[in-house]
């Protein structure tokens, strides 16, 4: 990926409403990822 992923933990640390969304969307993809995968 390449993506600094401390700098956009600090993001969403400091973004609470975007924390939540980005997290539901993560988990509806590792949810879709595990189910395609079983």
């Amino acid at each position: 990926m390449g993506l600094p992923w401390y700098r956009v933990h600090i993001v969403f640390l400091n973004d609470p409403g975007r924390l939540i969304s980005v997290h539901i969307m993560h988990t509806a993809l590792v949810a879709g990822w595990a189910g395609s995968m079983a």
